[in-house]
């Protein structure tokens, strides 16, 4: 779990463009974004505030919420499986590409949080059930509002939970409980904020429901549904090959071992796997659901732990998993590090992960601040661009893109008007911003910085176009001086 932040120190040391982006709508710390609930932001604004921008910091902070997500995951398999179940499946799953690698483009991002609110609410669910704790219960609760407040597809998990509340007469009983109640209201009263201010900016509600089409072709559809395969095999490689290879060899079994614990809870993680999934595949057959492969991994996850309780173990499994498993992902993950290592340090270069966003903020400021005496205010433009070098230009700016400042609450046209902006943009592009947004005075001609591309011996540039909406605060004054 320690290769991506590593990597991201040798060789990666610029935050991808999602987490850039949530890093600068992080600043703002809003109740509602442009696209999608707010947990993610509020973390990046935290990590941002904590440590900085850099992908390390970034990578190391997700690696550690995803350390409690595992710690979870193993704590749900000690109540439905062996002691020896519950290791060797949290090491496959802690060891998989999505985790180790996966970091690298989606740090703090929505669908990799969701490995560490997903399998919090799987466990507090069970132990709520188990124990009648009403502690349990508002932890289920509060990791589910955590979950929502994460991603809507929560919804989906707690849709197939509530199959298996239906189904499964030892969960039943639990509609009929004060406390589960209890821990429902948790949750609501948590999530209550921003279902408020998502009523008023609707950005997260349209864009979920953009992502359906039910008028998709049919090989649209098809794409989709290769999408949701290869994203949870992604979420389960290289451990599914382990697991192949073990039941082959005979040293596992899949007919559940007779010292399987808590038949309730195994049928319940049974019957939410199937739940959920065919939920999943019915909105992409049916409505059409855009599905990208990155979803997929927490679906795999609860996947995961829906399959091992039934696995059984032969006598010398203990000897096989610690040498031959543990050794053989060790050294696969290990020598990808070292591959990505040489081939972007010598071979290749990465436009967003070497990408030079520090320099570049320097270099324009220095431009902006040799014309005006205050500001900006923001900086806007091209979102691969504009949330790398806006995010290092100081907080005191406010970045956006241009798809992005519809949708963003905290955008304030009497700030751009008094404070100016940076524009990273085409010419067309500038001008358009200027004549929507901010009639007045053109924007400056276009300048340009290029600057090298970082941690890689490639002799390989990025450039940087820009242009200057004027401060009306602090114009005049620098003119008269």
């Amino acid at each position: 779990m320690l290769i991506p932040v590593l990597l991201a120190v040798v060789v990666f040391p610029t935050a991808m463009y999602d987490t850039r982006e949530l890093i600068a709508w992080g600043r703002q710390f809003p109740l509602t974004t442009p696209y999608h609930p707010p947990l993610m932001v509020w973390i990046g604004g935290i990590v941002d505030k904590v440590a900085g921008t850099s992908a390390v910091a970034a990578i190391a902070a997700g690696q550690l919420l995803m350390a409690v997500g595992i710690y979870y995951f193993w704590r749900v398999l000690r109540i439905v499986s062996s002691p020896t179940s519950a290791t060797f499946f949290t090491f496959l799953f802690a060891t998989s590409a999505y985790i180790v690698f996966g970091p690298l483009s989606f740090a703090l991002n929505a669908d990799f949080l969701q490995l560490l609110s997903w399998p919090a609410i799987l466990f507090h669910f069970f132990s709520a059930q188990r124990t009648n704790k009403l502690s349990q219960f508002m932890a289920f609760g509060f990791w589910s509002a955590i979950a929502f407040l994460t991603k809507y597809n929560a919804l989906v998990l707690l849709a197939g939970l509530g199959v298996s509340m239906m189904s499964i007469p030892a969960y039943r009983r639990l509609l009929s409980e004060w406390r589960f109640y209890a821990g429902v209201a948790i949750g609501l009263a948590l999530i209550a904020p921003h279902v408020v201010a998502a009523f008023n900016h609707i950005g997260p509600i349209e864009y979920g429901a953009a992502t359906f089409d039910p008028h998709a072709a049919i090989s649209a559809r098809l794409d989709y549904l290769a999408s949701w395969i290869i994203g949870a095999f992604v979420g389960v490689f290289p451990g599914i090959i382990a697991v192949l290879f073990g039941w082959r060899t005979g040293v596992l079994q899949f007919e559940g071992g007779k010292d399987k614990a808590n038949r309730d809870a195994r049928l319940a993680l049974l019957v939410t796997t199937i739940a959920i999934n065919v939920v999943v595949v019915g909105l992409i057959v049916a409505a059409g659901l855009a599905y990208r492969p990155r979803y997929s991994p927490p679906y795999a996850m609860v996947a995961v732990l829906a399959v091992a309780p039934w696995v059984s173990w032969r006598d010398d499994a203990a000897t096989w998993i610690e040498g031959a498993v543990a050794r053989s992902i060790g050294a696969f993950n290990l020598a990808i590090a070292l591959v990505l290592v040489v081939v972007y340090t010598f071979f290749a270069s990465h436009s967003g992960m070497q990408e030079p966003t520090r320099s570049a903020a320097a270099a324009i400021l220095a431009d902006w601040h040799s014309r005006y005496s205050c500001g900006p205010g923001y900086f806007f433009g091209v979102r691969q661009n504009v949330y790398g070098v806006g995010i290092e230009a100081g907080r005191d700016v406010t970045t956006l893109s241009g798809s992005d400042l519809a949708g963003a609450s905290w955008f304030d046209p009497d700030r751009w008007y008094r404070e100016g902006a940076v524009i990273i943009d085409t010419p067309e592009d500038a001008r358009n911003w200027q004549s929507a947004y901010q009639p007045g005075p053109a924007a400056t001609p276009e300048a340009s910085v290029a600057l090298p591309l970082r941690r890689t011996r490639l002799n390989k540039q990025f450039v940087y176009s820009y242009h200057f909406i004027a401060p009306h605060d602090c114009a005049a004054r620098r003119e008269a001086d």
